[in-house]
């Protein structure tokens, strides 16, 4: 069984068989003089996600059982996965180019609904504060977006705000599925905590 996250007993997908804003409002063209990268989000030893709504949601196994047809998963469950997790961190360190500016980077995570099969998609990179290409998700025959990510990799000693910010928060509702944000500080979450179970269309739900 995987570690986890940074050894807080968070695990990936299991089957089991028993059973970019600055917080002062002034946009600023911000670069990292030593061009390096910052500690990825997953080894940041915050385990508990940090949602602009509701209540804490802690990244947990997504478990598939013998005979029953497999759950939608939620935004914990998502967090949990380890494809989603290596998706992440792939995008969080593709963040940081080697001139020392920061752009967002993210990607859809899909879901297959006769397998409980988790895969996902990096989408092409957006600019320091904006991802724009998130909003259209490929189209995969038989899978379904179940959620998303993005990294905001501006820093908060810098004066930007790293989570969720009204945009992402909207687009979440409006698309209809939950949303994870990678942050210097770890994982943020936004919108609905899983995709309406009616709604089974390719991409988004809504």
């Amino acid at each position: 069984m995987s570690q986890g996250i940074h050894g807080y007993g968070i695990r990936p997908y299991v089957r089991c068989d028993s059973d970019s804003e600055p917080s002062n409002g002034v946009r600023q063209d911000h670069e990292r003089p030593d061009a390096t990268v910052p500690t990825t989000p997953i080894n940041h030893p915050a385990a508990i996600l940090y949602p602009s709504e509701g209540s804490g949601l802690v990244a947990k196994p997504y478990v598939l059982r013998r005979g029953v047809p497999p759950p939608m998963p939620d935004v914990g469950q998502l967090a949990g996965n380890a494809a989603v997790q290596d998706a992440i961190a792939r995008a969080w360190a593709a963040s940081f180019l080697p001139n020392g500016a920061v752009i967002e980077q993210g990607g859809w995570v899909y879901w297959n609904p006769k397998s409980g099969d988790i895969q996902t998609r990096l989408a092409t990179g957006g600019d320091q504060s904006s991802l724009e290409a998130l909003g259209n998700p490929e189209l995969i025959p038989g899978w379904i977006v179940v959620g998303t990510f993005h990294t905001h990799p501006n820093p908060l000693s810098a004066g930007f705000k790293i989570e969720p910010s009204s945009s992402d928060r909207w687009f979440g509702f409006l698309r209809g599925v939950p949303g994870l944000v990678a942050t210097e500080y770890g994982l943020y979450s936004f919108g609905p905590p899983t995709r309406p179970g009616d709604k089974w269309q390719p991409g988004f739900p809504h």
